[in-house]
């Protein structure tokens, strides 16, 4: 109550009164010991606020701050996915990722163009492979091989040649990275594709 509680000063109260609030609840949220929010509710007339409304209040000054953490995780990656694009498009890389266990492929859209692969062409392993020139395919697979086959080879570095279905023959650098599970079984491979 505005206008009994000793917490407030008189000129606190004119504020308040200039603002035709009577009476107000408040919930604070601590995270990690640390006050993060407040959040409150008031009214126009003196009134006992229930355990219900306090509680109400509470819930959504919860539901509130989770929002607002969702929003700024969201912008973080939003900022994070910028940068990659950004990146990706200084080295004229295209990424890729294999899942071996489910043999799903993901190729991006620079991936596609440097391969010579339309925007509709399936991402499969078997549509890759006749890419890579015939001299360096038996070192493409060992490679391959090695990192599907290994608990530890986590990652790797491979120059070879392809050859797009126009014909043209280009070097690549192949960067990529092993993710593996706590038995060191693969996970998934992801690699960065540049024109050499």
């Amino acid at each position: 109550d505005v206008q009994t509680d000793q917490r407030l000063s008189d000129e606190e109260r004119a504020t308040f009164r200039a603002r035709q609030i009577a009476t107000f609840v408040g919930a604070s949220l601590f995270k990690d010991g640390q006050l993060v929010a407040a959040f409150g509710a008031n009214h126009d007339a003196p009134r006992v606020w229930t355990a219900g409304e306090i509680e109400l209040v509470r819930e959504v000054a919860e539901r509130t701050w989770d929002a607002v953490e969702r929003t700024r995780a969201e912008a973080a990656l939003q900022e994070q996915k910028q940068r990659l694009r950004l990146a990706l498009e200084a080295s004229a890389g295209g990424s890729w990722t294999w899942v071996p266990a489910r043999n799903e492929v993901d190729w991006d859209q620079r991936f596609r163009s440097l391969y010579g692969f339309a925007p509709d062409d399936p991402a499969t392993p078997d549509a890759w492979m006749p890419r890579v020139h015939d001299d360096d395919r038996p070192g493409v697979l060992a490679l391959l091989d090695e990192v599907l086959t290994s608990t530890t080879k986590d990652s790797w570095e491979n120059t070879f040649r392809i050859v797009r279905p126009d014909g043209a023959i280009a070097w690549v650098q192949s960067r990529g990275r092993a993710d593996r599970d706590a038995d060191g079984r693969i996970l998934r491979l992801t690699g960065l594709d540049l024109d050499f």
